[in-house]
């Protein structure tokens, strides 16, 4: 065996800035040259051997990478006042954070305006074909996405080759899978009966080609650090989409509004991101260039799709045995429920994971800490006053025909609140490259769930709806759990950061539930609001004062950090890619 150690610390040494991307990207140079050279060797080397050499190299890293990390341990003892791209980095992360939550404000309005007119325009068996025929199509995206865009954020753009390839590998990809969207309409119309979902799915696969053209400018954007931009897309796709599906559903047009709402967001996205970060592919093509990304897209890709295969046989199972109508209140249980989550955690999620790949990791564990202990006082709360409010709350705001979503939504939506904060350790895992982590307790999720439809003969709606909450908890549970104690504080920490909040909203669920027993009327069920939300706030001050006050704290200052970006510098603005 070679002793590797000097070639690469040379190669190290000679990097005009020194970051974590640029040494992985030499370090996976290094290892495919090594394999490569050792494979065309005559005569030929046992796969033993070059086992053993990529052992020796990857020793040769480890001590390359340990001595780096005492030079930056050294350097940041000596410094005082902290390093500046530090300030800058947690300026950036709470502009990222406010731009995306403002961003989603924006969604959630519209989603709010638009769910009750939508459901008052179309039936449970329109939302009920949507449901069949939407998985569907995020399958064939995932695969054609093939987990590259993420991965793709850490790429320096610079290196044409990788960013060109990347493009038409992805236009062949999406274009490619759009036939199987189309010509799988009728598979499913096949399976389901329901003819409308042959020119349904034609529709829909027009979409894909469009989010070809916007995944390169999304990475950049995220690359950059600056996700202010992207939340522009978001906001400009949400309101156009909007206008659209109640459009064509005011003209009759029924289901068809759901799939125009779906094909205008990303028509408009693609425009508004490559109005902002379109740079023209160079006729390059190498598809070992994009090694690096495939091996953390493949992780990322098996668990989008066991997710997405696990939704589409939820749908098609439960329809089977329950009928399209109880699906269509199944669907929009869950899609209540996910998106009212998403629109509090995706933000610092994005944010998180943007700081991380940026050369901020030091900062990364105590961020997820703070961040735990927010979300968990504004979304487990809201989420449990939502569920006990349910019965009242959904057919108030959606009409009479959609009372049986009331108690489908009900554990839906507290098991999926939960996981959805436990997803800022999707941020943690991704950015160290630790992605196959959380593929596991994922898959074995997604099967859980077409499990407890399965027995949905048996349980009946309600009671699979209950199942499917508990198989979220235990996915927290896993999810949380395979984040390296190095990185967070672990089981404990989450947990502990939750308790407080979970005791009180329980305590507030209580008492909302007692003051909506005593009448009926949108008085009363504001009323049990009220009084829930005061028996939180005084239940959560008991149980988790200090510490909340603390974290409270916490969130003024990156108030103020947001305040201090004044013009003319706008460095949040302004950043360019490591």
């Amino acid at each position: 065996m070679l002793d590797y150690h000097p070639l690469v610390q040379r190669a190290v040494s000679g990097l005009a800035q020194s970051t974590i991307e640029t040494r992985r990207a030499i370090y996976e140079r290094a290892l495919a040259a090594l394999v490569d050279q050792l494979r065309r060797m005559e005569p030929p080397v046992a796969e033993a051997d070059i086992a053993r050499e990529c052992a020796a190299l990857y020793e040769a890293i480890a001590r390359v990478e340990k001595a780096v990390a005492e030079a930056a341990t050294a350097a940041a003892i000596k410094a005082e006042p902290p390093a500046a791209p530090l300030r800058d980095g947690q300026r950036q992360f709470a502009l990222n954070a406010a731009a995306s939550w403002i961003a989603n404000g924006v969604k959630a309005v519209t989603q709010l305006v638009m769910l009750p007119v939508m459901a008052h325009l179309l039936n449970p068996l329109d939302y009920g074909l949507y449901a069949l025929a939407q998985p569907t199509v995020m399958f064939f995206v995932m695969v054609a996405e093939s987990g590259i865009g993420t991965s793709l954020a850490r790429e320096d753009e610079s290196n044409t080759l990788v960013w060109s390839t990347a493009y038409w590998v992805l236009l062949a990809s999406f274009s490619t899978m759009a036939l199987g969207v189309a010509g799988s309409g009728l598979v499913l119309a096949a399976v389901t009966g329901q003819q409308k979902l042959v020119g349904l799915m034609m529709l829909l696969s027009l979409s894909l080609p469009l989010m070809a053209v916007s995944v390169p400018c999304v990475a950049r954007i995220t690359g950059r650090g600056n996700l202010t931009l992207h939340s522009w897309a978001d906001i400009a796709s949400a309101l156009s989409s909007a206008v659209v599906a109640v459009t064509l559903a005011v003209l009759g047009f029924g289901v068809w509004s759901l799939a125009g709402q779906y094909l205008t967001t990303y028509a408009v996205r693609a425009v508004v991101v490559n109005l902002i970060a379109f740079k023209a592919p160079t006729l390059e093509f190498k598809l070992s260039a994009l090694h690096g990304h495939l091996a953390m897209g493949s992780a990322l890709l098996s668990r989008r799709l066991g997710e997405l295969v696990a939704r589409s046989a939820e749908n098609a199972l439960f329809e089977h045995v329950l009928g399209a109508r109880l699906l269509g209140s199944y669907a929009i249980a869950n899609q209540a429920s996910r998106f009212a989550c998403d629109v509090v955690t995706n933000p610092p999620i994005g944010a998180l994971y943007a700081h991380a790949i940026r050369g901020h990791r030091d900062t990364v564990g105590s961020l997820h800490a703070r961040l735990v202990t927010v979300l968990s006082a504004l979304l487990i709360p809201a989420a449990v006053l939502a569920a006990v409010a349910a019965p009242r709350l959904l057919p108030f705001v959606l009409g009479p025909k959609w009372t049986t979503a009331a108690p489908l939504f009900q554990p839906i939506v507290v098991g999926y609140a939960i996981l959805a904060i436990a997803g800022l350790n999707d941020a943690i895992l991704m950015s160290n490259d630790l992605t196959k982590r959380a593929t596991v307790p994922a898959l074995w999720a997604a099967a859980a769930r077409i499990g407890a439809v399965a027995l949905a003969p048996w349980l009946g709606a309600v009671g699979t709806a209950w199942v499917v909450g508990a198989i979220f908890l235990v996915h927290t549970f896993a999810l949380t759990a395979s984040v390296p104690r190095s990185l967070t504080e672990g089981l404990g920490g989450a947990f502990g950061a939750q308790r407080g909040p979970l005791l009180a909203s329980l305590v507030a669920g209580a008492a909302a539930y007692a003051v909506l027993s005593m009448g009926d009327g949108l008085a009363n069920l504001a009323a049990s609001l009220a009084v829930g939300g005061l028996v939180y706030a005084a239940a959560l001050s008991i149980v988790a004062g200090p510490a909340l006050r603390g974290e409270v704290a916490t969130a003024f200052a990156l108030v103020r950090r947001l305040g201090s970006l004044r013009s003319p510098t706008r460095r949040g603005l302004a950043v360019k890619p490591q």
